[in-house]
């Protein structure tokens, strides 16, 4: 082992300071804050606000040099929480005028409270064929007023290698160099670990000093322990300017923050005053709680980390709250880190849209590696690309109630964040995060009535019957009504057929995918888990204008990305899952955009096989399909696959499941908060009559004509589709007189026909997501073995179809769904 032995090094003028960190940063930058500089008394590098992902916000302002911004453990350093000159955005991102808040370093009540502070030292000597050797220092630097800085004079015994003295430095035939840091919360000095994380509560209101509100109040400043680093400065051997001759640096050592900082707001846009005990921070992007690793062995890890890209973030070793799902069949993405601050005692955010007087500041290491979203809009193959892997942060708050004392379940904060951000956040960086109460849009399918049209017996049938017993309408009768226009009843209000953006919601027109389809695979693999499976498309979606009863709905583009669980989908006749995260706004940048009408849904299907001993006995088609809809809000920004949804459940149970992995998620026995604001529709398979003529009328009501290979295996719905001509809407829109006898027109265009399209239903051709269609020929041609081509009874037998319709009045929750029930499988 090689002899280390010390000598007495003096050390003089270490004056220090914190200037502000990288300056090229996507992250959004409020130049109203000046945070840590060489000689001013705020950095400007550590303020950004997470709500504006407007581009033109995101270059830094140039470091000014000015001087102290950090702190030792011992004398933390001093923030107010002061006005920002940014305004908090809206949904469409414009200015509302509110201002934002932000932690401002105080350097005068830093500067007054601790005129000295304790450091962190560690020196290392370095020579041509020697080991490194590191000494470990403490000492206490005092302000000096006239610099504008903190100064040690001091003598400390330094290890050297073997072989190498102070001669050696000054000859420059061996290197010394410091490492300086400060604040934290404690320093192991056995394994060298430095431990950080904190969260600690302030207020905006700039009476209540600490002096006011006395010991354990809450007031406008706030001392955090944020710790610092200088990186490895190079010493050199020369004077002082009182000619001494020391080993200084060439200048001003600048300490810079470590990690972010989060200075957490909320505001009440909602239409209640509210009240909350807390928030919880959940993230793949941040870690909350850690320690740095200061060990000679990471220390020698660290080549090449000079004061200008020095950073802990590669010594960080989380200790906090960690969750990784264990689910089988699917790998983990990323794991999540989380924090919870409680207040002792709830806090009040009344209505109107002002911010609370009381704000959180966290701080968070981000994670190395993570990515920013990618562009929601960015086509990849025939799928568009969703967020999988890539950063997430999301802010949940606690307890939330009205101040009557009321449960508010729309929106479901169990479930449904306040504020979350994709972005990938940069170190040394302060962010305003500005969460929000706000008022649910009502979800669109809660406007799908919950029962069938039908004209005998019954008028309405519960949509989770029977198939068999769900009743089939004429086009005749449809057009008789007036429903493919629209027609006020006094039982549901203003109802009207199903458009193509109702069937789009409802998976009618365009077919989710229960299990992997071969021949027209809609499916992409994730390239970050080849066992994932999702698709990514936009279409039109309805949403109701207001939450006024009557509505009026409105039709924009949204992008809806599905997934298949692997593990959970039956290849028999078993149940069979699909996941929908629908409503997320289209976006050209790679943010995700506000969207209020977000959506997380699950769809069950009961597959059912063809009959025994005919071509199709190994097909599997739907018997029906369960629609579960919970609301997620404007602010959710994860996944189907990697991102933990709260259950709101603690003890004894999973905390956090992943929507389209933990089936569990979904059982209302295990989970009820889950279930708050939920809306279930069924899709059953009612099947078509058999055999129809224009005999028939414009009425049947013939149970045992029904019981043919179409009852119980295809779910076709009278529809209008807006895309281009198709023979179920021309039934319901063309000029068709009472007489059924007019139908013949429209049956031979469908028999006679080349265009798929207009001879497709709106239906499932499977559980593999088949659109269905009748195949292509023409009548008349003989196909191989000379069969005939005819398609005039099909045609016929589309004339009677169950009726869905939608309404401008709520129609609420839902019937349980069918699988829960007695009349599964039935």
């Amino acid at each position: 082992m090689n002899r280390i032995f010390r000598s007495g090094l003096f050390l003089a003028a270490l004056s220090i300071v914190a200037s502000s960190c990288s300056k090229n940063s996507d992250a959004p930058i409020d130049p109203d804050h000046e945070g840590p500089h060489v000689e001013a008394p705020v950095s400007v590098a550590l303020e950004s606000s997470l709500l504006t992902y407007d581009a033109k916000l995101l270059e830094d302002p140039q470091p000014s040099g000015r001087a102290l911004d950090w702190d030792p453990r011992n004398s933390e350093v001093t923030y107010s929480i002061q006005g920002s000159s940014k305004d908090i955005l809206d949904d469409n991102g414009q200015g509302t005028g509110n201002k934002s808040k932000i932690a401002k370093y105080n350097k005068t009540l830093t500067v007054t409270n601790h005129p000295s502070r304790d450091l962190l030292m560690i020196y290392k000597v370095e020579a041509p064929g020697k080991q490194t050797q590191f000494t470990y220092e403490k000492a206490s630097w005092n302000y000096n007023t006239r610099k504008q800085a903190y100064e040690l004079v001091a003598t400390f015994n330094i290890n050297m290698p073997v072989g190498i003295s102070e001669e050696d430095i000054k000859n420059n035939q061996a290197s010394l160099s410091v490492l300086i840091i400060a604040g934290g919360n404690n320093f192991d000095p056995q394994t060298k670990h430095l431990k950080v994380g904190f969260a600690k509560a302030a207020s905006t209101d700039v009476t209540k000093t600490r002096q006011a509100v006395g010991a354990g109040g809450i007031a406008n400043e706030v001392d955090l322990p944020v710790p610092y680093a200088s990186g490895w400065v190079p010493l050199s051997y020369n004077r002082t300017e009182n000619s001494q001759r020391v080993f200084v640096p060439s200048g001003v050592i600048g300490l810079k923050p470590q990690g972010v900082l989060l200075t957490t707001t909320i505001r009440n846009n909602s239409e209640k005053d509210m009240q909350y005990s807390g928030f919880t921070l959940r993230s793949n992007a941040l870690q909350f709680d850690g320690e740095i690793d200061l060990s000679q062995a990471t220390l020698r890890r660290s080549n090449g980390m000079t004061p200008s890209g020095f950073s802990v973030q590669d010594y960080f070793i989380n200790t906090g709250n960690k969750w990784i799902s264990n689910a089988m069949c699917s790998r983990d993405y990323t794991p999540f880190y989380e924090k919870t601050y409680t207040y002792d005692g709830d806090r009040v955010c009344q209505k109107g849209g002002a911010l609370s007087e009381d704000v959180i500041v966290f701080w968070a290491m981000p994670v190395k590696g993570i990515e920013t979203a990618t562009d929601y809009t960015k086509r990849i193959g025939n799928t568009y690309r969703p967020a999988i892997g890539y950063a997430q942060t999301h802010v949940y708050v606690n307890g939330a109630k009205a101040t009557t004392g009321e449960e508010i379940t729309a929106p479901n904060y169990t479930i449904a964040p306040v504020m979350g951000t994709d972005k990938a956040l940069k170190l040394g960086k302060a962010y305003t995060v500005n969460s929000e109460f706000y008022t649910q849009p009502k979800q669109a399918l809660g406007y799908v009535l919950k029962e069938y049209f039908g004209v005998n017996p019954t008028r309405w049938v519960a949509d989770n019957s029977k198939n068999l017993d769900i009743p089939l309408v004429s086009n005749k009768k449809v057009t008789q009504y007036g429903f493919q226009n629209g027609l006020s009843t006094s039982e549901k209000g203003f109802v009207q057929v199903l458009t193509q953006p109702w069937m789009e919601l409802l998976s009618l027109y365009t077919p989710m995918e229960f299990i992997d389809n071969t021949n027209n695979d809609r499916f992409a693999h994730d390239p970050k888990n080849q066992l994932g499976r999702y698709r990514a498309l936009q279409f039109k979606l309805p949403y109701a204008k207001t939450n006024a009863d009557p509505t009026t709905f409105d039709y924009r583009d949204f992008v809806t990305t599905d997934a298949i669980d692997w593990c959970n989908t039956d290849q028999g006749e078993g149940l069979s899952y699909a996941y929908r995260l629908t409503y997320r706004e289209p976006n050209s940048f790679g943010n995700s955009k506000r969207s209020p009408y977000q959506c997380l849904m699950r769809f069950t299907a009961r597959p059912n096989k063809g009959p025994v001993g005919s071509d199709t006995q190994n097909n599997r088609y739907v018997k029906y399909i369960d629609i579960e809809s919970v609301y997620l809000g404007k602010y959710f920004v994860g996944n189907l696959y990697d991102t933990p949804i709260p259950t709101g459940k603690y003890d004894g149970s999973n905390e956090l499941l992943r929507a389209a992995v933990d089936t569990e998620l979904w059982d209302a026995t295990k989970y009820p908060s889950i279930q708050k604001g939920y809306i279930t529709r069924t899709v059953p398979s009612a099947g078509l009559y058999k055999d129809v003529t224009a005999a028939d009328g414009a009425e049947l009501n013939e149970p045992a004509r029904r019981s043919t290979f179409d009852t119980d295996r295809m779910n076709f719905h009278w529809g209008m589709t807006t895309e281009k001509p198709n023979y179920i809407t021309d039934l319901l829109t063309k000029e068709v007189s009472t007489n059924v006898n007019d139908n013949a027109k429209l049956v031979e265009k469908f028999n006679t026909t080349d265009d798929l399209f207009y001879r497709r239903g709106f239906a499932y051709g499977g559980v593999n997501g088949d659109i269905f269609t009748y195949g292509h020929g023409v009548k008349g041609q003989p196909a191989p073995g000379g069969a005939i081509y005819d398609f005039t009874q099909k045609a016929w037998n589309l004339t009677y179809q169950a009726l869905r319709l939608f309404s401008t009045t709520y129609q609420g929750a839902g019937n349980t769904p069918r699988h829960l029930t007695t009349n599964d499988p039935n």
